[in-house]
């Protein structure tokens, strides 16, 4: 029997729309990796941490000023290393944020706000926000540890959107203009036993900055593109003859 399919434009459209939509929502999303700034020991074991740490920055749409969530996490492999310190620096983006918070934490993370000092392991970096901990001692179990992490909210200047962040850690991840944009600090310390090298046992503070952009699609968003492909395939099967 042949079948014929006749789905009208309008219908056509909406399916797509949908897809659209999606694929709208992924450029909501941006995951940055993070590259060894400087440190007591200039070893590689301590180096290639930074590859195990990341900033997932995304779109607060349940904020009226669609704030900006930096969650931050460490995946360093079989390691006892903390991160005690996160340090945002605006660079001439002064009016990006007009604060910032933190947003949530894993169970067992317990950060706060910290004095606006600069720290010679993260070079060129002048913080505007600060988050860790008030005794100032980085050694501490309420550090993100392997497998948690630490939210940090950025409240919107006015006029400022999700796109003008991207834009500004674009700019700040370039080695050359990076005072001028908008950078994340990570203080890593104890560095002790890190599986990443099994001939190394080390015990070092470290420092890291951002390095890299991988839009990476979240699960709302596959799941919107799903609903669109789903949406054009249930029309064509009412349609079929």
């Amino acid at each position: 029997m042949t079948q014929h399919f006749n789905i009208s434009a309008k219908r056509i459209s909406l399916a797509f729309g949908a897809i659209a939509l999606s694929a709208s929502a992924l450029a909501q999303a941006e995951v940055y990796g993070f590259k060894f700034a400087s440190g007591a020991q200039n070893n590689p074991t301590i180096k290639q941490s930074g590859d195990y740490i990341f900033a997932d920055v995304t779109e607060n749409f349940s904020t009226p000023a669609n704030d900006v969530l930096f969650k931050l996490t460490s995946s360093i492999p079989e390691s006892v290393s903390g991160l005690a310190r996160f340090v945002f620096g605006t660079g001439s983006y002064t009016t990006l944020f007009s604060s910032m918070s933190i947003f949530a934490e894993s169970p067992g993370v317990d950060m706060s706000p910290v004095a606006l000092t600069t720290h010679p392991y993260l070079p060129g970096l002048t913080p505007d926000y600060a988050f860790g901990f008030t005794n100032g001692v980085l050694y501490d179990p309420r550090a993100v540890n392997p497998g948690e992490y630490l939210t940090v909210s950025g409240t919107l200047g006015a006029g400022k959107s999700f796109a003008d962040v991207i834009a500004a850690m674009s700019v700040g991840i370039n080695s050359a203009t990076a005072s001028s944009g908008l950078r994340i600090g990570v203080l890593a310390y104890n560095l002790l036993g890190t599986r990443i090298d099994p001939t190394k046992t080390l015990m070092d503070d470290a420092g890291f900055v951002t390095a890299s952009i991988v839009p990476v699609p979240e699960a709302e968003t596959w799941t919107l593109m799903l609903a669109g492909l789903g949406l054009v395939g249930f029309m064509a099967r009412r349609r079929k003859v």
